[in-house]
């Protein structure tokens, strides 16, 4: 990307009210980490996005390394947050809906994979990833809201797809950045209203694997069952026999 463009995509602030602040880095290690140094910026009503044109040492969740395809979107929100950390937990399932619903107006044909994965319609190639970390201070919880998405090539050792290959169209990450962020914003601002109830639907509308006997793994113990759709705080049902087992953190296998 050329430096007028980013200078041009720095200053228009995202026309967010008020304006976001953005921070540019070309390279960056990980937006998450650099996003901790904003933290002595981040005010309630103030959005923050730290975004990086490449990444090198990006992560998702339980500490995974995040791969970067060819070219990739890289990006770090910080918001403030008066909610607990336990009303925070479902943050990334409300965020993926938005994310999903972006995605599908740029022409790429996408579900949810519960709890942070956006893959393919046919649940086999992963396009994009959501983490979350809070840090808590006092009276407020600071959000810090990483999300990658492979904008174009696929590394040929994992199953997954990108923008191009979904779409048939090049995006760049400062295109996307205009793209996502103010509904994004908005999206964590009917959260904190309102928390996970208003996108509950959304998400199992969209959720793969629905009806489906799934595997997910539980502090290393591989637990199966029917995917029944998620509690109403974003847990897991998992039908096994005739009880549900409700699974707060885990991964589907």
């Amino acid at each position: 990307m050329d430096r007028q463009k980013i200078e041009q995509f720095i200053e228009s602030g995202l026309g967010a009210t008020p304006a976001w602040r953005v921070h540019y880095f070309a390279t960056a290690g990980s937006t998450m980490d650099l996003s901790r140094g904003y933290i002595d910026q981040a005010r309630i009503g103030e959005p923050i996005l730290i975004i990086a044109e490449k990444q090198s040492s990006g992560r998702g969740r339980q500490g995974r390394k995040w791969v970067a395809p060819h070219a990739g979107f890289f990006a770090t929100y910080l918001f403030a947050s008066r909610k607990s950390e336990v009303e925070l937990q479902s943050l990334p399932l409300a965020i993926g809906t938005i994310l999903r619903t972006k995605l599908l107006e740029l022409g790429c044909p996408v579900g949810l994979k519960w709890p942070n994965d956006i893959l393919s319609v046919d649940g086999r190639k992963k396009l994009s990833g959501i983490l979350l970390e809070l840090i808590p201070e006092r009276e407020l919880r600071y959000v810090l809201l990483g999300i990658g998405i492979n904008l174009s090539g696929e590394p040929r050792d994992l199953i997954s797809t990108s923008v191009q290959t979904l779409s048939g169209r090049e995006i760049d990450f400062a295109t996307m950045a205009l793209h996502l962020s103010n509904a994004l914003y908005q999206g964590f601002l009917t959260y904190e209203r309102e928390g996970f109830a208003p996108f509950r639907n959304q998400w199992i509308d969209a959720a793969l694997f629905k009806g489906e006997e799934i595997g997910v793994k539980i502090a290393g113990v591989e637990q199966r069952g029917v995917f029944e759709g998620i509690s109403e705080v974003g847990y897991l049902k998992l039908r096994q026999d005739q009880r549900i087992l409700e699974v707060s953190s885990g991964d589907v296998v």
